[in-house]
This record gives C-alpha cells, sequence and structure tokens, in this order.
C-alpha cells in the first residue's frame, strides 16, 4: 500500500474529492439503488460497522497480529462509504467545494485555524437537545411531588438527568430518555387503571412527547405480513398491461402485489411497497419502452437485485436487447406468454 501511495505521489495526476467520489461511485453503484428504496439505514449501518473494522483492526496490529496496512485499507473502506452517501444525496455538487466552504474560516466551532476548542466544545450538542432534555427534567420534578408512590423511580431518573446535563454526555443522556420513556407508559397504564389524574396524565404524555423528540423515535414499520407469489414491477403508463397480468394470474390463484390494488390512499406507499416486495417470491418485470426508462420501476428491480429476489422480466413491445445489461442474465418471456409465468415461479433453480 505505501508503494502505491509513493507511485500516486510521483505523478503529475491530481487526485480529489470529486474523482473519490466518481470512483466509489462506479464501483459500488448498486448501493445508490439500496439508498432510494430501502433508506439510508443500510449505507449507514455499513459506516458503523467500517468503524467497528478500523477498531478490530488497530487492536490487531497493537498486538503485533496485523500490519499497519489492515487499519489503512479499513479507514479507506469508511472513507468509501462516508463519500458514496455524499455522492448519492449531492450527485451534482463538488466534495472539494464543500470542503472548502466549510473550512474557510478554520474550525468550524471556534472559527479558529488552528482549532482552539476546548476539549468536545460544543459537540454534544449536535448529538442531542439538551435543552429539551431540561424540559423533561422540569417535568420530572414537577411529577414526582404529585405521585409519590413512584417517587423512587422517578426520582432515580431525576438524578441521571442532573448528571447528563451537568456533564452533557450525550450516550447517557440517550439512555436516560429511552428509560424515562419506557417507565412512564408503564406508570401511565397504572394510574388509568386506578382512575385517572388529569394533572399527571398531562405530564406524563408531554414527557412522553418530548421525549420521543429526543430520541427522533421513528414509527414503527407496518405490521404487515402478506405474502406474495409475484410482485408487478412496471410504469403507469403501461397499466391496461399491467391488470391484464394481474387478472390472468389471480385467475390462476397466483396471489400478486399491484400497486393500484393493494395500496389505498391513507397507505403509506414507500413502506408498503418495501415490504412486498422483500416478501415476494418473485418480481415481475413488465418490460416496456416506458417501464425502461422509469427511474421508480428501476429502482424495484434494482431492490429485488440487491436482495437475490428472482426477476423475470415480461416484454411488451421491446426484446431482450433492449433490457439493461444486468436483467439480461435473467429469462424472459414475451407478453403473450404469459402462462409461462407460472412454470418459471413453480421453478426452484
Amino acid at each position: 500500500m505505501s508503494f502505491r501511495y509513493e507511485t500516486m505521489l510521483n505523478t503529475e495526476t491530481t487526485f480529489n474529492f470529486n474523482d473519490a467520489v466518481k470512483n466509489v461511485m462506479g464501483i459500488f453503484s448498486v448501493n445508490e439503488t439500496i439508498w432510494h428504496f430501502a433508506g439510508a439505514w443500510h449505507h449507514i449501518a455499513k459506516i458503523h460497522e467500517e468503524i467497528a473494522e478500523i477498531h478490530e483492526a488497530y487492536s490487531s496490529y497493537k498486538k503485533e497480529e496485523k500490519l499497519l496496512e489492515a487499519v489503512a485499507e479499513e479507514v479507506a473502506d469508511v472513507f468509501a462509504w462516508i463519500i458514496g452517501a455524499w455522492g448519492i444525496l449531492f450527485p451534482a455538487k463538488s466534495l472539494d467545494d464543500a470542503f472548502i466552504d466549510y473550512y474557510f474560516e478554520g474550525c468550524s466551532v471556534c472559527k479558529s485555524s488552528p482549532c482552539q476548542c476546548d476539549l468536545y466544545d460544543s459537540r454534544p450538542d449536535s448529538l442531542i437537545d439538551f435543552k429539551r432534555l431540561a424540559v423533561v427534567k422540569e417535568n420530572l420534578d414537577a411529577l414526582v411531588t404529585i405521585l409519590p408512590k413512584y417517587q423512587e423511580d422517578i426520582s432515580e431518573l431525576i438524578k441521571s438527568y442532573e448528571f447528563a446535563l451537568k456533564t452533557h454526555n450525550a450516550p447517557i443522556a440517550k439512555v436516560s430518555v429511552s428509560q424515562t420513556k419506557d417507565k412512564l407508559e408503564k406508570i401511565k397504564e397504572l394510574i388509568s387503571t386506578n382512575g385517572v389524574d388529569p394533572t399527571s396524565l398531562s405530564i406524563i404524555n408531554t414527557i412522553i412527547s418530548i421525549s420521543e423528540t429526543i430520541l427522533r423515535l421513528e414509527e414503527p414499520m407496518s405490521t404487515k405480513t402478506r405474502e406474495y407469489d409475484i410482485f408487478l414491477s412496471y410504469s403507469s403508463t403501461d397499466k391496461d398491461e399491467a391488470r391484464k397480468l394481474e387478472t390472468f394470474l389471480s385467475a390462476k390463484k397466483i396471489s400478486v402485489f399491484l400497486s393500484e390494488k393493494e395500496l389505498t390512499p391513507s397507505s403509506k406507499w414507500e413502506t408498503d411497497i418495501k415490504e412486498a416486495l422483500v416478501n415476494s417470491k418473485m418480481l415481475c418485470l413488465l418490460a416496456t419502452p416506458n417501464s425502461l426508462k422509469s427511474e421508480w420501476v428501476t429502482t424495484e428491480w434494482g431492490a429485488a437485485w440487491a436482495q437475490n429476489i428472482r426477476i423475470l422480466p415480461v416484454l411488451f413491445q421491446c426484446s431482450a436487447k433492449d433490457l439493461p445489461e444486468r436483467l439480461r442474465a435473467y429469462q424472459s418471456i414475451a407478453f403473450y406468454e404469459m402462462d409461462k409465468i407460472i412454470d418459471v415461479l413453480k421453478d426452484k433453480g
């Protein structure tokens, strides 16, 4: 690795962040498809995973079990995932310019170069809202006086908040908030069965609401667990042909996810589509000149490809040679051969 680095230094080629973004996006192009379909969680999880591998490699290096180059390789992986996120979110923007703009005045916190910040100065505030944390503590102080029965539990929570507010320790703060939410939901349930005290209930609801804001709790994913034989991916401009496919397959007792039929106005459509896809045995792509240019259809079959879900292109007004290269490896059928879908579905190979 050090040899390759020296070689790069001795060339006249300029290496910059924008080149790195371009290279990473070219190598890991499927990451963009996964991001747009499934959300950022997979990408962020990989960054955390690679950071853990830096620690593992460095520990092995200190024990003389690995070379220092192993640490460099793990750092490179983290860097690749991070700049990959930039390429997905800001494909038209320069990462070089962003770095220059962000650090133009020196440190982004103290505006000095070199940085004059005290240790971790102001940085915990970027991780958790300590002003809201203080509001939670104030409400707990009020609650402990009107619910003496639960004084021990609430006082314990108050102490943890006092420590978190004094030290600005973000991990402890988040643990405190999480514990508060859990304990108060149990207390709320108990006092509700014994007659609701409006004042106590109001304070508890306020604390729970603020706690959820602090933790940025995501709404739970749909509990819908219905499984499908076929996920039908198509362009809305080809809905008549999609309906014919769905009608034919349903008559053969094949369960089909057809978005216009399964999704209601109140549906969280991105979540429902994602769940339907991961719970389908096969994706049938109604391949037409329209769908092959559709960004959303590409996202659907790209996600299926990434998750090893079987894909069957059904060709309408196009041929196999019109398919993207990645799809040409799959068996395809013509639209008028839709009866063959059943045979493909039964084939486990």
